[in-house]
């Protein structure tokens, strides 16, 4: 009940349906673009989309601080997704004229997108709501990446079936379009309400290299979280691998994407009510 009464607010709601539609275009553009590789050039070239998709995450977190702060705030993630409308658009038509490179290139492109959007819109949220809440609407917006695990390669394995690749990615773009134009009205609404006069200062901010030596175990649950996140790696190729022992189609690709996502978001309903452990980082480790 503690997501419904989040959800009575009205820019927590305008917030959580803009992302949720946001992840469910990723999840649509992730399937389409792993299945056309695989379907044009094989294991490697789904491989090369996986290794462009996560190098600007890698880039954006290790040297990209000054241009992350420039886009937190809603407006700017709005442009952020309205760059997405055009760069996933561009992709079947890129590939039909300039093959695998310009979809490599314009993966890498998304995946920068990305890379500026997640971690912004994740600081934004605490901002919506009291102290007490924020774990509980960190739940909740976990909660819409659970649901498009599932949702987003299920439809866009049904949607494969009925209609051309190109129509995917067009309908992928209308669903970052709707994320922009919400996020624009929250943004503005904010700027609108914001005090006049005087610029407040902005907050200090610490380098990583003295955060992590100020606060070791938070450095030491990064670690251990990276390491998990590399193990589940193995998720970009045995969903193509089962569909290819089957001889399936994009239909059965999805629903074994989308099965993969029925456990996690379980766990989310769990997560997102309970209690924190004082030992969290062991209770992680053996999960």
């Amino acid at each position: 009940m503690g997501y419904v009464r989040l959800l009575r607010r009205r820019p927590v709601l305008a917030l959580w349906g803009a992302q949720g539609l946001s992840v469910f275009g990723d999840r649509l553009y992730a399937m389409a673009i792993m299945w056309l590789a695989w379907e044009k050039s094989g294991a490697a070239a789904m491989g090369l989309v996986a290794v462009a998709e996560s190098v600007p995450y890698i880039v954006m977190g290790t040297v990209g601080r000054r241009l992350m702060d420039r886009f937190a705030s809603l407006r700017a993630l709005a442009a952020v997704d309205a760059s997405r409308i055009v760069l996933v658009a561009l992709l079947p038509v890129a590939w039909n004229v300039f093959g695998l490179p310009a979809m490599l290139a314009l993966a890498v492109a998304v995946g920068a997108a990305g890379a500026l959007f997640d971690p912004n819109l994740g600081a934004l949220v605490p901002d919506l709501v009291r102290p007490s809440e924020v774990q509980a609407t960190y739940g909740l917006m976990d909660l819409t990446g659970r649901i498009a695990r599932i949702a987003g390669p299920g439809a866009a394995g049904v949607l494969l079936a009925v209609m051309p690749q190109g129509a995917l990615f067009w309908l992928d773009a209308a669903t970052f379009a709707v994320s922009a134009g919400v996020l624009a009205r929250l943004g503005w609404g904010a700027h609108k309400s914001a005090p006049t006069g005087k610029r407040p200062a902005a907050p200090e901010t610490l380098g990583t290299r003295l955060l992590l030596r100020s606060h070791p175990a938070t450095g030491a649950a990064i670690g251990v979280h990276g390491v998990g996140i590399f193990a589940q790696t193995v998720s970009f190729a045995l969903p193509a691998l089962l569909a290819a022992r089957f001889h399936a189609g994009a239909g059965t690709y999805g629903l074994i994407l989308a099965t993969t996502g029925a456990g996690a978001l379980a766990g989310n309903l769990a997560a997102g009510h309970v209690r924190l452990p004082s030992r969290l980082p062991v209770v992680y480790c053996a999960v």
